[in-house]
This record gives structure tokens, sequence and C-alpha cells, in this order.
């Protein structure tokens, strides 16, 4: 033991302090983010082509992901409630190109995919509808684009087979050229009429 000065003279140290035990804190755990609930929605898409066998994509992206980069796509959307796929079809040709046709021929194809979106995540199950226009001068000029879609929607433009084919742009879904090159024979020319041209219509 050692001695020390104080105000009152000298105080006693002891050699050795006692250990004081050091409180220890139970590691924090962080649990693993709940994976993003996916909505399922049925959707129905057209197939738009023009009378020089041309297909219609619009040039879209994810206004909340610019990482996911941008791609074509078809017109078309998910269905609202009561709704059948081909009327799904006809409003969602009517609202994103301004253009109403008598009739659809479909659905020629199918399928089920999963996307994110605006933050969500969807697994859609899409029909697709087809119909051609017999004119090259078609006028597209959306009557009814929402809010987000003003924002998701870059553009539009015609594609033939071979630009389909030889493109190094995303373009969804991937079989759309060969479905064109194929098509354009088989199903537009011999089995669909040429008096299937657009007709106006307020909404």
């Amino acid at each position: 033991m050692q001695a020390v000065p104080s105000r009152s003279g000298l105080a006693a140290v002891p050699d050795h302090l006692p250990l004081v035990p050091l409180s220890v804190p139970e590691p924090v755990v962080v649990p693993e983010p709940a994976p993003p609930e996916v909505l399922d929605r049925e959707a129905a898409r057209v197939l738009l082509v023009d009378g020089a066998d041309r297909l219609l994509l619009f040039h879209g992206c994810d206004p909340a992901d610019a990482s996911a980069g941008s791609w074509w796509f078809t017109p078309g959307g998910g269905s609202d409630p009561g709704e059948t796929p081909e009327q799904t079809a006809h409003r969602e040709l009517w609202e994103e190109t301004g253009l109403r046709v008598p009739s659809l021929l479909g659905p020629v194809a199918e399928r089920t995919t999963e996307f994110g979106f605006d933050g969500l995540r969807y697994r859609q199950h899409e029909q697709y509808f087809v119909v051609r226009l017999p004119g090259t001068d078609v006028v597209v000029a959306p009557a009814a684009h929402t809010e987000l879609e003003l924002r998701a929607v870059l553009g539009w433009r015609w594609w033939t087979c071979e630009e389909l084919a030889t493109t190094r742009e995303q373009v969804h879904p991937g079989w759309l050229g060969e479905w064109l090159e194929r098509s354009v024979i088989e199903v537009l020319t011999n089995r669909y009429p040429d008096e299937a041209s657009p007709v106006g219509g307020d909404a």
C-alpha cells in the first residue's frame, strides 16, 4: 500500500484496485428485410402492326429505379375489375395510342412474368391480342396516360422484323421479333381483314 498526499495529509492507496466487472452488451441482431409482397394481376397487351408490317413498341423506364435502365414494350396494361381480357386490350390501346379498332384477333399468345415497377413487385399474367392497320401513316397520340405513365414512357416507334432481330436494346417479351416475322404471313395476311382500320371515338 502506498501513501499519497491529500489535503488532510497522507492517504493510503491500496497496491491493487479491485476489478470491476464490465457489462458486455448483447449483440444486436438485425433482422433480414422481408421480401417485397408480390401482387398478382391480369393484363392484356396489343401487338399493333401497320401496313408496312412494322410493330409499334413503347420505350419506357422505371421512374423509381434509374439503375434498371430502359426497355421497349407493347401497348397494354392491367385489367380493371370486371373487364374481360379483350376489353382491357381495347381500353389500353385507346389510352396509350389514341386508336380505336372495331375488333382484335386473339388472344394469340400469353405469358406470366414477374417484375418490379415503381417500388412494387408484380406477377403478371398477360394475354396478347393482335390488330393490323392497313396504312403506314398511323398517328399515335396517347389519349389518357396516367401521371406515372407520363414519367415512365420515353417515346415510341415502329419496328421492322430485321430491327427486332438485330437490336441490342432490351425488348420485352424477347420473342417479339420471331413472332412478327412468322405472323405477318400466317396470322395477319391470311386471317385478318383489311377493313379493320382505326375508328374515332370519345372515351
